[in-house]
Order: structure tokens, then C-alpha cells, then sequence
């Protein structure tokens, strides 16, 4: 609410159309949380994030995930924090960013993107790059079985895809050469 009162960041946001998803440290636990880090916290965090922020229909199971359409481009944000399991856990089928149901949610509206003859852009919270940098990585290479899925998925079906992600600290561009 502090940060939401500001004078400067109260006229930014009522003069920008913006969309947002949290990452770990505005999400419920601290610094690479997931949702075994502070469990009780989460529907606390899904309340406040339904009542801060205007937003296109949310999927109605507490989670942030959606998707809406600017003429021939189709976007969509997932949640990576609200079903991520554990960071340190086994990476096996098991192991998920981002849930069964928001996964099988995330192929259908990439195919049906396709289908439409529609470009998907997917905002993630974290890294999809393959390159572990620390121990404890809470991006996408710490989740590498359920990475190549969801990359088989998209060339398998040949899906039109730009991936935009945040808490990479820095700025960078790739054509998929080096991610």
C-alpha cells in the first residue's frame, strides 16, 4: 500500500496500462519462495493481489494466471510461485513452477493461439534460460524436466512464441540461440 500511495507511482499507474505477476519476493515467504516456503501466507497474497490490482479475468482458483487478446497477438501471464514446489526437491515429473492444472491451462492457450493463427507472448515471473547460477536457482533450470516438456510441446505443435521474464537483474534480448 506504501509503495501504491506514492504521488509519482500513483500517476504512473493511472496513466500506463500495465499488467503484473509477482515473483518471489512479493509473492509470500522471501527471497526465492515457492509454495512450501510460508503455505498459510498464500491465500492471503491471492486475496490482496485480487483487490490491488485491475487485471483481466483471473481463473477463479486463487492463482494469477490469464490471458487476453490484442488483435492477432494472444498474451499470457503465468504464476510461478502459487503451485511451484520445492526449489530443492527431486527435478522429476513431479516437480513443478507451474502446477498440472496452470500447465495443462498454458498448452491449450498456446495450441488454441496457433489454431487462430495468433503469436503468443508468455510472461513469466523468472528465467526460462537452461544455465543454473546458484545454488538454490529458483528459475526454470532448477525445473528442467518440466522446462523440456513444455518446450517439446511448443515445437512439437510449432507454436509462435516470445517468452518476457523479470528477476534476471539485468536487461538482455535472445533469438533462443543461447536460451
Amino acid at each position: 500500500r506504501n509503495v501504491l500511495s506514492q504521488s509519482k507511482q500513483k500517476a504512473l499507474y493511472a496513466s500506463t496500462q500495465i499488467e503484473y505477476t509477482w515473483s518471489d519476493h512479493d509473492f509470500t515467504g522471501g527471497n526465492n519462495a515457492d509454495s512450501t516456503t510460508n503455505p498459510t501466507g498464500i491465500p492471503f497474497v491471492q486475496a490482496a493481489f485480487g483487490k490491488l490490482f485491475p487485471t483481466y479475468t483471473l481463473p477463479g482458483n486463487g492463482s494469477i494466471y490469464r490471458t487476453w487478446t490484442v488483435g492477432r497477438v494472444r498474451f499470457l501471464i503465468t504464476d510461478g510461485r502459487s503451485f511451484m514446489t520445492a526449489i530443492a526437491g527431486t527435478d522429476n515429473a513431479s516437480k513443478t513452477k507451474l502446477g498440472a492444472t496452470q500447465k495443462t491451462w498454458l498448452k491449450s492457450q498456446m495450441l488454441a493461439a496457433k489454431n487462430a493463427g495468433q503469436v503468443v507472448i508468455w510472461f513469466h515471473e523468472d528465467a526460462w534460460n537452461p544455465s543454473s547460477t546458484y545454488t538454490g536457482d529458483d528459475t526454470w533450470a532448477a525445473y528442467s524436466t518440466e522446462r523440456t516438456e513444455i518446450a517439446s510441446y511448443v515445437t512439437s505443435n510449432s507454436i509462435p512464441l516470445m517468452i518476457i521474464h523479470g528477476d534476471y537483474h539485468t536487461v538482455a534480448a535472445d533469438n533462443g540461440t543461447n536460451s
